[in-house]
């Protein structure tokens, strides 16, 4: 009998079985920091007549209030296996957002939608270092519909906690008018 050979035959297997182990882990690291990551929800534009581009209202804003034209930085990374995804960084040449001029948009997969996002990220800064604002009558509604519903969603919860506390209410009872018809 081969007592050696087989010691390093089990060996063998348990080396081949950590390396296997430790790529295992390594992908379900990778996954849940796949999972982790901000993405752009994908919209599709078939039925779309008219629709504003963020990028255009961002050099606007940007011209109007710094004299400077905002910069986009690609990158591209491959994630899930195959799927190439997009994100930009914005710098804006100017110190009126603070001592970081550039914010980082989400991933998407359509390069479009990524530089969309990081426009959208930026006018924010834009607007909350200017303290201007920009009115649309759309996001107006929007905001107003808003406030509905967190109020609606505040006075369900207010009605669910209730409801617990009444249905609390209603086994003590039964305890009760068990105990006395006993």
């Amino acid at each position: 009998m081969d007592t050696k050979g087989d010691a390093k035959h089990k060996e063998d297997d348990e080396s081949s079985s950590s390396t296997k182990n430790s790529a295992w882990m390594d992908m379900e690291a990778l996954k849940r920091e796949f999972e982790r990551l901000e993405f752009v929800d994908t919209l599709e534009y078939e039925n779309v007549i008219l629709g504003a581009s963020m990028e255009s209202w961002l050099k606007r804003f940007a011209i109007l209030l710094t004299n400077t034209e905002p910069t986009f930085l690609k990158e591209s990374t491959i994630m899930d296996g195959c799927r190439q995804y997009y994100r930009y960084h914005v710098l804006l040449n100017t110190n009126i957002i603070g001592d970081h001029p550039f914010t980082i948009g989400r991933y998407a997969e359509s390069e479009f939608f990524a530089r969309e996002d990081a426009a959208v990220e930026m006018i924010k800064r834009l607007l909350a270092a200017t303290n201007k604002q920009v009115f649309d009558f759309n996001y107006h509604n929007l905001a107003k519909q808003n406030e509905v519903m967190d109020s609606l969603q505040a006075q369900n919860w207010e009605l669910t906690e209730e409801n617990q506390r009444l249905k609390e209410e209603i086994c003590v009872l039964r305890e009760r008018f068990c105990r006395f018809n006993v």
